[in-house]
């Protein structure tokens, strides 16, 4: 049985160049942000973008909107919240589902 490293080198596998290429520009577009003064994640900012597009959208949406885990998208929210850039409300009509909106402060 032949070597598998060598009928499928790991540095030229699509998916290893693209999750090289991802993590590259989360890296840039973090470091854009703090040179100017924003202290947010691409993740926090990939939220933010989604919310600014369909606020008031409930969490579990939002969290498939961004291809984000519940696990994740809790941990976010919570983090964007304690910022004072978001806010949670129940929903109307089921008290069960959180939307999510962004805060006087954020939207200016």
């Amino acid at each position: 049985m032949e070597d598998i490293s060598r009928v499928f080198p790991l540095d030229n596998s699509m998916g290893y160049m693209f999750n090289s290429i991802a993590r590259e520009m989360n890296a840039c577009l973090y470091r854009s942000f703090r040179e100017e003064g924003f202290e947010i994640t691409p993740q926090q900012w990939a939220v933010l973008n989604r919310l600014w597009e369909m606020e008031g959208v409930h969490q579990s949406k939002l969290a498939k909107k961004t291809t984000k885990n519940r696990h994740n998208m809790t941990m976010i929210l919570k983090q964007l919240e304690n910022k004072g850039l978001i806010e949670k409300r129940p929903d109307k009509h089921d008290k069960r589902l959180q939307r999510v909106y962004l805060t006087k402060e954020n939207q200016s």
